[in-house]
């Protein structure tokens, strides 16, 4: 979820076809729109923007591969890939503009790309034969990994036409998730010596800060970080601001996942409970279970 306000996009695991939310009317009352696919069984939404422009990628005829895609107006379109099997978009601007990654011919890897006004770009790597983009502002600006040479990946920064390598916390690996439109990149990194597990990181100035043992996974314009991190329980939901870091809890006790934060500092996600996997909404200091809140059989299975 990049918008910033009350819209929400999330699938049915293992159903046919994948839904948005792109209104909330009064109390808990939600309309849900059935997106479609593109010809296959299943589809998955990971981004949208205020325009309720949906992104994410659906099986194509026969199911034998997953094409990236563009739902606006009721309309899907196929993103495509750069003539190899499958494609991911996994990010959209409040200009439409989408960013994703795509194989080449003969599948041999992805390459990370931009689309905008019905043409998609490669985005290049850093030297190895891989790239990926998670991330894009509202300026432009795309955020991922890329492999560096055949064996170690590092975040990327991709602006004014060119992939920045933005560094590690000192160990191998490093990727980066998503970008505000300050320009502050979140992501994760190994440390010196790449044995202590990954750690959070704040990217911004041109300088990577280590913000804690826990994977972040999203931020917002107002520098909030969200993530999740291990602990004896299981993995539980926190926020960081401000140089602290607080927990905001879980989803019925289940591992919780937070996905992306709104500058409402609303939380979307997913937990993973004896029933099975379930979205959520974090407001307010509470989460709400979306799937007690949709018309059976539409409340099985719900994720992000």
């Amino acid at each position: 979820m990049r918008a910033s306000s009350r819209v929400i996009a999330f699938c049915l695991a293992g159903a046919i076809l994948a839904f948005a939310i792109p209104e909330r009317a009064h109390g808990n009352e939600w309309r849900v729109r059935d997106l479609g696919s593109l010809g296959g069984l299943f589809t998955a939404p990971f981004a949208l923007n205020d325009a309720a422009q949906v992104v994410g990628w659906s099986f194509v005829e026969g199911n034998a591969a997953g094409h990236a895609y563009l739902f606006d107006s009721g309309e899907m379109t196929e993103i495509g890939t750069f003539g190899g099997s499958n494609s991911v978009a996994q990010a959209i601007n409040s200009s439409g503009v989408v960013a994703g990654y795509a194989h080449v011919r003969n599948d041999r890897t992805f390459i990370a790309f931009v689309y905008r006004d019905g043409r998609k770009a490669r985005l290049g790597t850093l030297g190895g034969p891989f790239s990926a983009a998670y991330g894009i502002n509202d300026k432009g600006e795309v955020v991922g990994d890329s492999l560096i040479d055949r064996e170690h990946t590092h975040a990327f920064l991709y602006h004014d036409g060119e992939m920045e390598d933005i560094g590690t916390l000192g160990g191998s690996f490093s990727v980066a998730r998503d970008i505000n439109n300050k320009g502050q990149v979140v992501g994760v990194s190994t440390l010196r010596g790449d044995d202590s597990p990954a750690h959070a990181y704040l990217y911004r100035n041109g300088r990577m800060r280590d913000i804690g043992e826990f994977t972040a996974t999203s931020l917002n314009d107002r520098s909030e970080v969200v993530g999740y991190e291990l602990t004896a329980e299981g993995n539980r939901a926190v926020r960081y601001r401000a140089g602290k870091l607080r927990t905001l809890g879980t989803l019925a006790g289940a591992d919780t996942y937070p996905r992306s934060i709104n500058n409402c500092g609303e939380v979307v996600g997913e937990g993973v409970t004896a029933a099975g996997l379930h979205a959520f909404l974090h407001s307010n200091r509470e989460f709400l279970d979306l799937n007690s809140i949709l018309p059976m059989p539409l409340a099985r299975d719900v994720v992000l």
